[in-house]
């Protein structure tokens, strides 16, 4: 597990890792809330994921105490199974405890802004 995250780094990390699935596809939404929810123990803090149509609210508290609650929206778009499997290794690295919450959302920003295959 990585040191205790700053809520503000973590809330925009969990921001855009919630927006990239949400995006994508309508049937992996379901699994959102849970991915967001790992992840963030992962850096030793909560989260819930309030899932809407076409958005999400998500409600992070680290573990100092400080909390951030952020929307997010996204229409899906066509499926990119390049993006998820990219995200897959990224999540994983992640509960392993082996990149800072700065560098796993420079990761996800970069398989979000990837040229399609």
């Amino acid at each position: 597990m990585q040191p205790p995250a700053l809520v503000d780094d973590l809330a925009a990390f969990l921001a855009r890792l919630t927006a990239l699935p949400l995006r994508s596809s309508g049937e992996g939404a379901h699994l959102i809330g849970g991915t967001v929810a790992r992840t963030a123990r992962a850096y030793g803090a909560e989260a819930t994921v309030l899932l809407v149509p076409e958005a999400a609210v998500v409600t992070v508290v680290a573990a100092d105490g400080g909390s951030r609650t952020v929307t997010v929206r996204g229409f899906p778009e066509v499926f990119r199974l390049d993006r998820d499997a990219a995200l897959k290794p990224l999540l994983a690295a992640v509960a392993r405890g082996e990149l800072d919450v700065r560098e796993a959302h420079a990761r996800v920003r970069r398989i979000e802004e990837a040229p399609p295959p």
